[in-house]
């Protein structure tokens, strides 16, 4: 354990920026679904079109805040990793200056 008591699994690390890749792909796909859903529904006429679009409306600004959680996420990730690993190698050069433990 680091004397900043954090510790960090890069393995673990690298799995979560892989899973997060991975629910993007699935979000922008959801994304491209309603978009499709909100220019099609604002062709229709009458009260369910509008509805429709209403709630497409909706859902479509959800969907964009939580890739927009996801992306701050998995920036947090990557910079939590390289400042640990910055943090390793300094106390790595510590250690083999004054001749190892």
């Amino acid at each position: 354990m680091s004397s900043s008591g954090i510790v960090i699994s890069y393995e673990a690390a690298e799995r979560d920026v892989r899973n997060i890749e991975q629910a993007k792909v699935t979000l922008n796909e959801a994304l491209a679904a309603l978009n499709n859903l909100v220019v099609t529904s604002g062709t229709m006429e009458g009260a369910t079109g509008n509805a429709i679009n209403q709630k497409a409306q909706i859902l479509v600004s959800r969907l964009n805040a939580l890739n927009a959680n996801l992306e701050n996420a998995q920036h947090a990730i990557n910079a939590a990793v390289e400042e640990k690993r910055e943090a390793d190698e300094r106390a790595a050069q510590m250690i083999n200056r004054n001749g190892g433990i």
